[in-house]
């Protein structure tokens, strides 16, 4: 199973390979729509962790491209800023706040591979 994870912070990306290996899931990592678009275009996404507050572009514009270029990728946002959740939640999965993503994402990834 592969999981991409969407965000700038290089720290989560590391943090990401340890736990997708652990889970024997397959992990690409990247900070930018482009890097994201070409990943999603070459593999099939099971699952995207996308941070809502990239530099380079909005949360929605890459949820949008997702959803129509992998329409049963789950999609997952996280974030440190809760107020935006609310706006998010329609077009996603499930939300993840930012300091529990550690936490949180092993139980999720268990629940996707059953």
């Amino acid at each position: 199973m592969n999981i991409l994870l969407i965000d700038d912070e290089k720290s989560f990306h590391h943090i990401l390979n340890i736990l997708a290996k652990q889970l024997d899931f397959n992990s690409f990592l990247c900070s930018d729509l482009n890097k994201a678009k070409n990943i999603i275009e070459e593999h099939f996404i099971d699952i995207a962790l996308i941070d809502i507050n990239l530099p380079t572009c909005s949360g929605d514009q890459i949820i949008t491209f997702i959803k129509d270029h992998s329409p049963n990728t789950l999609c997952y946002l996280f974030t440190s800023d809760f107020s935006k959740r609310l706006s998010y939640e329609k077009m996603v999965d499930g939300y993840i706040e930012k300091d529990k993503l550690v936490i949180k994402l092993p139980e999720i990834l268990k629940k996707i591979k059953k």
